[in-house]
Protein backbone atom coordinates (compact mmCIF):
# COMPACT_ATOMS: atom_id res chain seq x y z
CA UNK A 1 0.00 0.00 0.00
CA UNK A 2 1.23 3.37 -0.98
CA UNK A 3 1.66 6.01 2.05
CA UNK A 4 1.69 9.60 1.68
CA UNK A 5 2.63 12.11 4.57
CA UNK A 6 1.01 15.29 4.93
CA UNK A 7 2.79 18.27 6.88
CA UNK A 8 1.10 21.02 8.19
CA UNK A 9 0.52 23.11 11.38
CA UNK A 10 -2.83 23.95 10.28
CA UNK A 11 -5.67 21.87 11.08
CA UNK A 12 -8.01 22.47 8.80
CA UNK A 13 -5.51 22.39 5.73
CA UNK A 14 -3.99 19.43 7.11
CA UNK A 15 -7.41 17.66 7.46
CA UNK A 16 -8.78 18.80 4.34
CA UNK A 17 -5.67 17.70 1.96
CA UNK A 18 -5.90 14.62 3.93
CA UNK A 19 -9.74 14.31 2.93
CA UNK A 20 -9.15 15.34 -0.91
CA UNK A 21 -6.10 12.96 -1.10
CA UNK A 22 -7.99 9.90 0.25
CA UNK A 23 -10.68 10.86 -2.47
CA UNK A 24 -8.11 10.89 -5.23
CA UNK A 25 -5.93 7.94 -4.06
CA UNK A 26 -8.67 5.50 -2.38
CA UNK A 27 -5.85 2.79 -1.61
CA UNK A 28 -3.25 4.81 -0.26
CA UNK A 29 -2.61 5.47 3.21
CA UNK A 30 -2.96 8.99 4.30
CA UNK A 31 -0.17 9.74 7.49
CA UNK A 32 -1.55 13.17 9.01
CA UNK A 33 1.05 15.24 10.87
CA UNK A 34 0.71 18.70 12.76
CA UNK A 35 5.08 19.46 12.83
CA UNK A 36 8.29 18.68 10.90
CA UNK A 37 9.81 17.21 14.33
CA UNK A 38 6.60 14.71 14.87
CA UNK A 39 7.42 13.78 11.13
CA UNK A 40 10.98 12.99 11.57
CA UNK A 41 10.27 10.83 14.86
CA UNK A 42 7.91 8.88 12.72
CA UNK A 43 10.42 8.40 9.31
CA UNK A 44 13.19 7.23 11.78
CA UNK A 45 10.94 4.59 13.07
CA UNK A 46 9.19 4.07 9.91
CA UNK A 47 11.01 4.70 6.81
CA UNK A 48 8.94 3.61 4.74
CA UNK A 49 6.94 6.54 2.58
CA UNK A 50 6.06 7.39 -0.95
CA UNK A 51 5.74 11.05 -0.77
CA UNK A 52 5.99 13.14 1.90
CA UNK A 53 3.74 16.84 1.28
CA UNK A 54 5.00 19.60 4.03
CA UNK A 55 4.06 23.19 4.59
CA UNK A 56 7.37 25.98 3.88
CA UNK A 57 6.22 28.02 6.62
CA UNK A 58 6.21 25.84 9.38
CA UNK A 59 7.35 27.07 12.75
CA UNK A 60 10.62 25.34 14.17
CA UNK A 61 11.61 22.56 11.38
CA UNK A 62 10.40 24.42 8.29
CA UNK A 63 9.75 22.87 4.92
CA UNK A 64 13.24 23.69 3.72
CA UNK A 65 15.04 22.46 6.52
CA UNK A 66 12.73 19.39 7.08
CA UNK A 67 14.15 17.91 3.40
CA UNK A 68 17.67 18.60 4.63
CA UNK A 69 17.37 16.78 7.83
CA UNK A 70 15.82 14.00 5.22
CA UNK A 71 18.46 14.06 3.73
CA UNK A 72 20.96 14.09 6.41
CA UNK A 73 19.59 10.90 7.50
CA UNK A 74 19.37 9.49 4.42
CA UNK A 75 15.73 8.95 3.97
CA UNK A 76 15.23 9.29 -0.15
CA UNK A 77 11.43 10.12 0.38
CA UNK A 78 10.19 12.97 -2.49
CA UNK A 79 9.29 15.80 -1.17
CA UNK A 80 6.36 18.17 -2.08
CA UNK A 81 6.27 21.92 -0.98
CA UNK A 82 3.41 23.45 -0.51
CA UNK A 83 3.06 27.57 0.19
CA UNK A 84 1.11 30.40 0.56
CA UNK A 85 4.26 32.71 -0.49
CA UNK A 86 4.87 32.26 -3.85
CA UNK A 87 8.07 34.52 -3.91
CA UNK A 88 10.22 33.03 -6.13
CA UNK A 89 13.38 33.43 -4.13
CA UNK A 90 11.64 30.92 -1.49
CA UNK A 91 10.95 28.60 -4.78
CA UNK A 92 14.68 28.50 -5.93
CA UNK A 93 15.60 27.62 -1.71
CA UNK A 94 12.96 25.14 -2.08
CA UNK A 95 13.92 23.34 -5.65
CA UNK A 96 17.79 23.74 -4.42
CA UNK A 97 16.95 21.96 -1.22
CA UNK A 98 16.09 19.41 -3.35
CA UNK A 99 12.05 19.04 -3.30
CA UNK A 100 10.75 17.21 -5.89
CA UNK A 101 7.94 19.81 -6.56
CA UNK A 102 6.73 23.17 -5.00
CA UNK A 103 2.57 23.67 -4.77
CA UNK A 104 1.13 27.24 -3.92
CA UNK A 105 -1.80 27.44 -1.90
CA UNK A 106 -3.54 29.01 -4.42
CA UNK A 107 -3.51 26.01 -6.72
CA UNK A 108 -7.26 24.96 -7.34
CA UNK A 109 -8.01 20.65 -6.23
CA UNK A 110 -7.60 19.69 -9.56
CA UNK A 111 -3.74 21.44 -10.13
CA UNK A 112 -2.09 20.08 -6.77
CA UNK A 113 -3.67 16.55 -7.46
CA UNK A 114 -1.83 17.02 -10.68
CA UNK A 115 1.50 17.83 -8.98
CA UNK A 116 1.32 15.23 -6.68
CA UNK A 117 0.78 12.58 -9.34
CA UNK A 118 3.36 13.80 -11.49
CA UNK A 119 5.79 13.87 -8.31
CA UNK A 120 4.66 10.02 -7.71
CA UNK A 121 5.46 9.06 -11.28
CA UNK A 122 8.83 10.58 -11.07
CA UNK A 123 8.67 13.83 -12.31
CA UNK A 124 9.53 17.65 -11.05
CA UNK A 125 6.64 19.75 -10.93
CA UNK A 126 6.51 23.39 -10.68
CA UNK A 127 3.26 25.05 -12.07
CA UNK A 128 4.64 26.78 -15.71
CA UNK A 129 4.11 30.22 -14.49
CA UNK A 130 6.32 29.74 -11.29
CA UNK A 131 8.64 27.73 -13.70
CA UNK A 132 9.47 30.66 -16.58
CA UNK A 133 9.92 32.62 -13.73
CA UNK A 134 12.58 30.61 -11.63
CA UNK A 135 13.99 30.52 -14.73
CA UNK A 136 14.33 34.20 -15.42
CA UNK A 137 15.23 34.63 -11.15
CA UNK A 138 18.25 32.05 -11.69
CA UNK A 139 19.53 33.87 -15.26
CA UNK A 140 19.79 36.95 -13.35
CA UNK A 141 22.02 35.24 -10.76
CA UNK A 142 24.06 33.88 -13.25
CA UNK A 143 26.52 36.87 -13.19
CA UNK A 144 27.06 36.53 -9.46
CA UNK A 145 28.87 33.00 -10.13
CA UNK A 146 30.60 34.74 -12.97
CA UNK A 147 32.47 37.32 -10.62
CA UNK A 148 34.31 34.05 -9.90
CA UNK A 149 33.81 35.29 -5.86
CA UNK A 150 35.75 33.30 -3.82
CA UNK A 151 33.44 31.80 -0.46
CA UNK A 152 35.94 31.02 2.55
CA UNK A 153 33.19 29.56 4.44
CA UNK A 154 32.88 25.27 3.79
CA UNK A 155 29.35 23.49 2.08
CA UNK A 156 28.36 22.52 6.19
CA UNK A 157 29.00 26.06 7.20
CA UNK A 158 26.69 27.72 4.17
CA UNK A 159 24.14 24.93 5.19
CA UNK A 160 24.39 26.54 8.99
CA UNK A 161 24.09 29.56 7.50
CA UNK A 162 20.84 28.64 5.81
CA UNK A 163 19.26 27.26 8.87
CA UNK A 164 20.23 30.54 10.53
CA UNK A 165 18.66 32.55 8.09
CA UNK A 166 15.40 30.49 8.51
CA UNK A 167 15.58 31.55 12.45
CA UNK A 168 16.39 27.76 13.74
CA UNK A 169 18.39 27.72 17.40
CA UNK A 170 21.44 25.95 17.55
CA UNK A 171 19.82 22.88 18.86
CA UNK A 172 17.65 22.67 16.11
CA UNK A 173 20.08 22.97 13.35
CA UNK A 174 21.63 20.39 15.53
CA UNK A 175 19.12 17.46 14.70
CA UNK A 176 18.83 18.94 11.23
CA UNK A 177 22.24 18.64 10.21
CA UNK A 178 22.22 15.39 12.12
CA UNK A 179 25.20 17.08 14.42
CA UNK A 180 25.84 17.83 18.29
CA UNK A 181 25.17 21.32 19.24
CA UNK A 182 28.61 21.80 20.31
CA UNK A 183 29.59 21.01 16.31
CA UNK A 184 26.81 23.44 15.16
CA UNK A 185 28.16 26.16 17.88
CA UNK A 186 31.32 25.67 16.52
CA UNK A 187 30.40 26.30 12.80
CA UNK A 188 28.43 29.06 14.19
CA UNK A 189 31.80 30.53 15.70
CA UNK A 190 33.55 30.40 12.53
CA UNK A 191 30.76 31.80 10.62
CA UNK A 192 31.17 34.98 12.68
CA UNK A 193 34.49 35.34 11.92
CA UNK A 194 34.10 34.78 8.29
CA UNK A 195 31.57 37.54 7.93
CA UNK A 196 32.98 39.67 10.88
CA UNK A 197 29.87 39.90 12.55
CA UNK A 198 29.04 39.98 16.36
CA UNK A 199 25.73 38.27 16.43
CA UNK A 200 23.39 36.45 14.05
CA UNK A 201 21.33 39.16 12.88
CA UNK A 202 24.51 40.62 11.99
CA UNK A 203 25.99 37.41 10.31
CA UNK A 204 22.59 37.01 8.08
CA UNK A 205 23.09 40.73 6.82
CA UNK A 206 26.68 40.26 5.89
CA UNK A 207 26.32 36.78 4.46
CA UNK A 208 23.70 38.49 2.15
CA UNK A 209 25.58 41.52 1.39
CA UNK A 210 28.94 38.86 0.69
CA UNK A 211 27.19 36.94 -1.67
CA UNK A 212 27.01 33.85 0.66
CA UNK A 213 23.52 33.34 0.51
Amino acid sequence: MMKILVIDDHVLLLEGLALVLKRAFPTTEICILRSSEQALERLVREPEADLAIVDLAMPGINGVSFIKALEERQLLIPTVVISASEKIADVSEVMKAGARGFIPKTHDVSGMLEGIKRVLEGEVYLPAEIHQRLERFEQSRAIDVATGKSVPISKRQLDVLRLVKDGLSNKQIARVLNISESTTKSHMGALLEATGAKNRTECILRAEALGFL
